[in-house]
C-alpha cells in the first residue's frame, strides 16, 4: 500500500514540476512580449516630425522595402481580426500601454501559480 502512495506522490510531483515549467515558460513569452511592447513604444517615438525620412518596410520573410514617411503624426493599428484602425501616435502608444498592463497582469498571477506550485512541491518533501 506505501509503494502505491509513494508511486502518486511520485507522479503528483512529476505533474506539478511540469505545470511549473509551463508556467514559467509562458511567464517567458510574456517578458518577450512586454519588452516588444515597449520597443514599438520608442520607435513611435521615433517617427514624430520624421515626415519624408527613408525606410525599411518590412514585406515578410526577410523582405524589405524601401519607403518614405509620409505621416508622421499618425500610425495604423491593428485592433484583432486583421481590422486596421488609424490612431494618433499618442494614442497608438496609450494602446500599447494598456496591452503591457493586461501583460503584467497576467504575469503577476502566473507568478503566484508558480510560487504556490513551488510551495505545493516543496511540501511534498
Amino acid at each position: 500500500m506505501d509503494k502505491e502512495k509513494d508511486q502518486q506522490k511520485a507522479l503528483r510531483l512529476q505533474m506539478m514540476g511540469g505545470q511549473a515549467r509551463e508556467l514559467e515558460q509562458q511567464l517567458i513569452e510574456i517578458e518577450k512580449k512586454v519588452a516588444e511592447l515597449k520597443i514599438i513604444q520608442e520607435s513611435l517615438d521615433d517617427l514624430k516630425d520624421n515626415k519624408g525620412s527613408d525606410l525599411l518596410v518590412p514585406f515578410g520573410s526577410g523582405v524589405l522595402l524601401k519607403g518614405k514617411l509620409v505621416d508622421d503624426q499618425n500610425v495604423l493599428v491593428n485592433v484583432g481580426s486583421g481590422i486596421m484602425v488609424e490612431k494618433t501616435i499618442s494614442a497608438a502608444k496609450k494602446s500599447l500601454d494598456e496591452q503591457i498592463k493586461v501583460f503584467e497582469s497576467v504575469r503577476k498571477r502566473i507568478e503566484k501559480d508558480v510560487a504556490l506550485l513551488k510551495q505545493e512541491i516543496s511540501k511534498a518533501f
